[in-house]
């Protein structure tokens, strides 16, 4: 188990308590989870944040940037085909052909050359570049400065503080008196991803994300 898994698992652990909740007017207990639940609460916040950090699946994105990276892998994949153009006769077809072409598992009756084989696989990008293109700009994502690596991390502490440990989530954190624990649980646990925003602005973004004007 690695190090920030454990780390993780222990603060959700550290919140884990017994409360009392009402549900249309029975009062039921909620008995803490177990710490193997804390482990898999943990690898789900490690997931969210591999998933969520770029902010492109929150519908935010510079769509400049990831345009002009598309064009430049591109003009990459063309360098490379111009590439193996050049390459002499005995590097595209090699005396092991037919060996070489096993250890690919490419079909026994290719009649290209295993460096022709791959070229055509690079100019196959030309139909996915159009297709991610059209993708991006149909997408109409949203250009922020907000830090999609907390956002990412928050969206899922929140699920984990109100679903799992069955605590109040408030909704605010700047108005009145903060809610000490989960201001601490939150900015413990953004700390394990070498995190430390300013809270109470990282959970207002957050809820106006969820309210659709982030």
């Amino acid at each position: 188990m690695d190090k920030q898994l454990e780390e993780i698992a222990s603060i959700i652990n550290n919140y884990n308590k017994r409360t009392e909740i009402k549900i249309n007017g029975y009062s039921a207990s909620h008995l803490p989870i177990s710490y193997e639940a804390c482990i898999s609460s943990a690898k789900s916040i490690q997931l969210a944040f591999k998933v969520y950090k770029d902010g492109s699946k929150f519908g935010l994105m510079n769509v400049d940037k990831a345009l002009t990276d598309l064009r430049k892998i591109k003009s990459n994949f063309q360098n490379s085909i111009d590439l193996i153009n050049q390459l002499p006769l005995a590097v595209k077809l090699p005396s092991n052909h037919f060996e070489i072409e096993k250890k690919l598992a490419l079909k026994e009756d290719n009649p290209k050359s295993t460096v022709e084989h791959f070229k055509d696989c690079l100019k196959d990008f030309d139909k996915v570049y159009d297709l991610l293109v059209k993708s991006v700009k149909d997408e109409r994502f949203k250009k922020s400065k907000v830090n999609k690596e907390v956002l990412a991390i928050i969206q899922q502490l929140v699920v984990i503080w109100r679903v799992v440990l069955n605590r109040k989530r408030p909704k605010y954190i700047n108005r009145g008196k903060a809610d000490d624990d989960f201001t601490n649980y939150l900015s413990s646990i953004l700390k394990t991803f070498d995190l430390e925003p300013d809270i109470d602005n990282a959970y207002r973004n957050y809820m106006n994300l969820k309210k659709g004007s982030l």
